[in-house]
């Protein structure tokens, strides 16, 4: 279970890559796309372990689909005791003493145009007393190399004579369109809950969420096409609205 959980985007100035760029990153709606972020934790997740866990959302914006793979870089770290990286179908665990990693098939996995794909980043440390890791995340395509978005990742931990802030972290509703399930990825030191709507209004499902580091599901195997509203409440307060399409 997360404790205490300081989330915080630090951005840098980067040069811009002259060839064309079809993928963007994102994490809590901010576009991270070649960019810094350091990333505050000082808590524990289930497994005893003081952990950071991060959401990134892969855009193709080309036209095609395009074939990517993507690439972990060990840069430096202390402490570090697992690194795992899962998509919307399964995990991958990364040895922290492993240095550069492919984390998918060097044959690549397809992402199509104007999709997108969801990773959830877990990093773990046995103890807060100058742990640290410095990660670069590259996703590129099959063949062209060229054809790229980067993330540094700096996880770090808070300082515990520093006030920690309430991090409420939810991801949007995934896949979308969905099919049979729709998902939400979160991160919360506090229970919550989602409702659902169809665009009469009515109400046809109430998610709760607990607290800690976990996947929600929805079965929409059983309501009919269209588009669905939804709503994320945090301690009986609504912090996002947003919608998603069902597609049988």
């Amino acid at each position: 279970m997360i404790k205490k959980l300081l989330f915080s985007l630090v951005f840098m100035a980067t040069s811009v890559v002259m060839n064309a760029q079809d993928f963007a990153l994102d994490t809590n709606d901010v576009d991270v796309s070649n960019g810094t972020i350091d990333y505050y934790v000082h808590g524990t997740d289930y497994t005893g372990k003081y952990t950071a866990a991060l959401h990134l959302v892969l855009t193709n914006n080309a036209s095609s689909t395009k074939k990517y793979i993507l690439k972990r870089h060990n840069i430096e770290f202390e402490s570090m005791t697992a690194h795992e990286i899962c998509d919307n179908q399964m995990c991958r665990v990364a040895n922290p003493f492993d240095g550069d990693h492919i984390l998918y098939s060097p044959d690549g996995k397809d992402i199509l145009a104007g999709d997108t794909a969801f990773f959830d980043i877990h990093v773990r440390f046995g103890t807060t007393e100058g742990g640290y890791s410095h990660e670069k995340y590259t996703f590129y395509e099959v063949g062209n190399e060229s054809n790229k978005v980067e993330l540094d990742v700096n996880y770090k931990f808070h300082s515990a004579n520093v006030e920690n802030t309430t991090a409420i972290l939810v991801s949007k509703a995934f896949p979308n369109p969905a099919n049979n399930s729709i998902n939400f990825n979160y991160n919360l030191n506090t229970n919550g809950y989602i409702t659902i709507h169809d665009v009469t209004g009515k109400q046809v499902a109430n998610i709760e969420l607990s607290k800690g580091i976990e996947r929600a599901t929805f079965n929409t195997s059983n309501i009919n096409d269209g588009v669905y509203f939804y709503n994320v409440y945090i301690n009986g307060v609504k912090t996002t609205t947003d919608k998603f399409i069902v597609r049988h």
